[in-house]
């Protein structure tokens, strides 16, 4: 009689949704730990810290994550590493909304210490928990692409990093270029009121000129017409004797005129008449 091994059920089949979610988590939790580094000169300004303050904040990271490594990692041994992971991916959650509400440099820095604590279960834990949970035929394939994640998410951070900070610098030398845009288009303003000031004085003045022209030229022609209108008037007044003594004149004339007239109509008349008579005293 031979002995027969145990019988050991299949390890079970990773499904491509939680396949994914464990990538996603590799991926997050390694850029953790990076993305911070490149923007050393970002956090430095926006807390007005030195580049030896500001180094704290990745030493503290990576300090973290080397704590975490020799004194949590190792407990997957004894306990459940779901719980164990569970439990770090809690405190790298809390950590991160503290680094992204940190006041001061000193609240960034203590917080990144915790957020290399969570990280540092992401390839430690997740890595020999997929390998329990898949068959040696899909093992290679399934780790490599967890390590892809692993090394993508650092990739990532560093790049995204250097875009972030990047992004910051413009972000703060626009806001300068904008305040000389501002000073520069308030000197304008200023210049143009000051120059409007200076047209609108110029008009009035020129229109205060052109008033008092007219006004002169209306006195002028006031006074001209008053001139005019007396001689008129002085002439009016002694016209009536001349126009009594020429309208004498002419009435004597034109009733002289209109009686030498009747007088030559009626002698016509008259020696009509009397060359009337005798044709009458000529007939039989």
């Amino acid at each position: 009689m031979t002995a027969t091994a145990p019988h050991r059920p299949p390890a079970p089949s990773l499904t491509p949704g939680l396949m994914l979610l464990l990538t996603l988590t590799m991926f997050v939790c390694s850029g953790n730990v990076h993305f911070q580094t490149p923007m050393l000169t970002a956090i430095g300004a926006e807390f007005g810290a030195g580049a030896a303050a500001t180094g704290w904040v990745p030493t503290l990271s990576f300090a973290g994550f080397l704590a975490g490594t020799v004194f949590l990692v190792p407990l997957g041994d004894r306990f459940d590493k779901r719980s164990l992971f569970l439990a770090q991916f809690a405190i790298l959650i809390v950590a991160v909304l503290a680094m992204a509400a940190a006041p001061s440099l000193a609240v960034l820095a203590f917080a990144s210490f915790f957020a290399g604590i969570g990280c540092s279960s992401a390839s430690q834990n997740i890595i020999p928990m997929v390998a329990e949970m898949t068959s040696p035929g899909e093992r290679g394939r399934i780790v490599g692409t967890l390590l892809t994640g692993l090394f993508l998410g650092i990739l990532y951070a560093r790049v995204a990093g250097g875009f972030g900070a990047a992004l910051s610098l413009l972000s703060d030398l626009a806001s300068k270029v904008w305040d000389r845009i501002g000073l520069g288009v308030d000197a304008v303003v200023a210049s143009l009121q000051a120059s409007w000031s200076g047209i609108t004085a110029t008009v009035a003045d020129a229109m205060q000129g052109a008033l008092v022209a007219v006004v002169g030229f209306g006195n002028s022609a006031t006074g001209v017409f008053q001139g005019a209108y007396d001689a008129m008037k002085a002439i009016w007044s002694a016209l009536p004797s001349a126009i009594g003594d020429f309208a004498f004149q002419a009435a004597n004339g034109l009733i002289g005129g209109v009686e030498a007239m009747l007088n030559g109509v009626v002698t016509r008349i008259n020696t009509f008449i009397s060359g009337l008579n005798a044709a009458l005293d000529m007939l039989p």
